[in-house]
């Protein structure tokens, strides 16, 4: 089974992992740019390379290799920020229920590539989603109101569909079951492709990336991705990372950014400038109950691996609306 390589900012293995609940409020850091290193508060990880023992080349050889994965650390904080700053204001006014982070555990983690590993699946889909009502009781005279949410699904890959146009060779399993795993089912993020789920993510298609309003754009709602496409290797490498620090590293986040601009590696899976992604990075407990980005963690696998070159957050992804399930 071919794959391609695919250049789009993935700093995904950050997913922050806090035990086998959903990631809540405290969890979800208002500006991740501006977060405090993992070693501030929290204690130092001391790096352990075996998680890399089983795998004499490179976990993700078959797509391109792991260097494609890798955003530096400063490049991933600059597009953090720029997500909020493009994307969280509207009108002067905050757009707070649109949110810029959604926290994984290690062990939704460890069950999704379990789960992706067991079956005929390539990666996952990460869909944009929202409430279907809205709140003025938590969101009060903002103009967006309905919270946003992601939902999880695998994918398989189907050679039939031409690599060039609009339609994505991942498809979605919308017979997953992956989200009756122990843990995966106590997240909210991880739900049954049925009508109330797509509901949402047309929703949020709707509300957040059609009709322009005050000072928007047309172009400002489109480059709002409506779905981000992972390969299963970074999942698989992810989990083997979590559970060789297992005593100080609990899961990661999945972080909003926004590209600055747009490179030839990435032309098919990038329409604008600054258009959005996703950059998932690992995360350690703070000490009061929330979890920490674990930039230091990413940078000791990027000193380990030549591949794994620059250091950073993961970089690698399909976007939607340019190439869709």
């Amino acid at each position: 089974m071919k794959k391609y390589t695919y250049n789009f900012f993935l700093s995904v293995i950050i997913l922050s992992v806090a035990s086998c609940n959903s990631g809540g409020s405290k969890d979800e850091p208002k500006n991740n740019s501006n977060a405090k290193t993992a070693g501030d508060t929290a204690k130092k990880t001391t790096y352990n390379a075996n998680w890399l023992a089983n795998d004499s080349i490179d976990i993700c050889k078959d797509a391109g290799g792991f260097g494609n994965f890798f955003v530096s650390e400063k490049e991933g904080m600059d597009m953090l920020s720029d997500f909020d700053k493009i994307y969280k204001t509207m009108d002067n006014k905050p757009v707070d229920a649109l949110l810029n982070s959604y926290w994984l555990s290690a062990c939704q983690i460890s069950e999704i590539a379990a789960y992706l590993n067991a079956g005929n699946h390539d990666g996952i889909r990460i869909y944009m989603a929202c409430a279907l009502t809205a709140s003025s009781t938590d969101y009060g005279n903002q103009h967006y109101k309905n919270k946003t949410n992601i939902f999880i699904f695998p994918t398989t890959f189907n050679s039939s569909i031409p690599t060039a146009g609009s339609k994505s060779q991942h498809q979605t399993d919308t017979n997953s079951r992956m989200h009756l795993g122990a843990c995966t089912s106590q997240s909210e993020y991880f739900k049954a492709y049925n009508s109330t789920t797509k509901s949402m993510i047309t929703k949020f298609d709707e509300l957040y990336r059609k009709k322009p309003v005050f000072d928007e754009t047309t172009d400002k709602k489109d480059a709002l991705s409506a779905a981000i496409w992972i390969d299963k290797c970074v999942i698989t490498g992810l989990d083997r990372l979590l559970k060789a620090h297992s005593t100080t590293n609990d899961g990661a986040f999945i972080n909003m950014g926004a590209y600055k601009t747009i490179t030839s590696e990435r032309q098919r899976f990038q329409k604008y400038n600054t258009q959005s992604t996703v950059i998932v990075v690992p995360t350690k407990k703070n000490g009061t109950g929330g979890h920490e980005i674990d930039w230091e963690l990413l940078d000791n696998v990027a000193k380990s691996v030549t591949a794994f070159a620059p250091q950073g957050g993961f970089n690698h992804g399909e976007l939607c609306p340019q190439v869709c399930n």
